[in-house]
């Protein structure tokens, strides 16, 4: 899955449907644009990284194109 930081999406592992689904709702959060809702995932994690919720920072993220928030999952990296 991709996490966004501060250097844009990363892609990250996450472990149990519990974090992936904190991740996806915030994920959601963002692409919905509702920082009340944001504001719910402050000082909450996953692989170790903290959750964004400064809406101007995530503005920036996302006018740079350094987060797509329509796009959850990293791409499959393999040959064959």
């Amino acid at each position: 899955m991709l996490l966004p930081t501060a250097l844009g999406d990363q892609p990250i592992l996450v472990r149990g449907s519990r974090k992936a689904s904190l991740l996806a709702g915030y994920r959601r959060a963002i692409l919905t644009g509702d920082e009340i809702e944001l504001q719910k995932f402050k000082g909450k994690r996953v692989a170790g990284q903290e959750f964004i919720t400064d809406i101007r920072t995530i503005q920036a993220l996302l006018d740079a194109g350094a987060v797509d928030p329509a796009e959850m999952y990293a791409a499959a990296q393999g040959g064959g």
